[in-house]
């Protein structure tokens, strides 16, 4: 429709085309970028859950890991510990994990990058201040009075707080995948 209105400038059907053209580019555009935040507040709702989830998973193993403290060699329940397996493989597909375990069967678990989730006896407690619906103006950013979408934050059994996200302790997993599709690819 430009190329005609371009050899026939005075063309007031070449010139209608064009405006018909433009607005339905615009109405494209308008909807492709909805879609992408509506993408991107999915994102910020699952990152809501997969908080959620890991919390509860803390909160078994600990339950888990206290009946099997102490419980060594004809004591061991092999049932308590293929429980505490399961929940550290359900722990895994959230983030990249590393565990180990004590002289008293506890076990401990930190992130790859070295953030504590788990010391054996009291698991932080990550939150999430989820923001609902995502603008494409709506960012990430490391100082909170910025910050226009949701942080993933840990708090201590010490009262410690430290922002998950802005220190990049999860490197893998579904939820370094959704805030990567949140704030990166989306």
């Amino acid at each position: 429709s430009l190329q005609l209105l371009k050899s026939e400038p005075s063309n007031y059907a070449a010139r209608s085309q064009v405006i018909e053209a433009a607005n339905q580019l615009a109405w494209r555009l308008n909807d492709l970028s909805s879609g992408i935040q509506d993408l991107r507040s999915q994102a910020e709702t699952a990152i809501d859950s997969g908080v959620a989830n890991v919390n509860a998973l803390l909160d078994q193993l600990k339950k888990v890991n206290a009946g099997l403290a102490n419980a060594t060699g004809d004591k061991a329940n092999p049932a308590l510990e293929d429980v505490r397996d399961r929940i550290i493989g359900e722990l895994s597909q959230y983030m990249d994990i590393r565990t180990t375990v004590d002289d008293q069967n506890r076990m401990s678990v930190t992130t790859a990058s070295g953030l504590s989730l788990f010391d054996g006896a009291s698991p932080v407690r990550l939150s999430f201040d989820a923001r609902g619906t995502l603008m494409p103006q709506s960012l990430w950013d490391s100082n909170p009075a910025l910050r226009t979408v949701g942080s993933i934050m840990a708090v201590d059994s010490r009262g410690g707080t430290v922002d998950v996200i802005a220190g990049k302790f999860f490197r893998s997993g579904e939820l370094a995948a959704q805030v990567e599709l949140r704030d990166t690819t989306l």
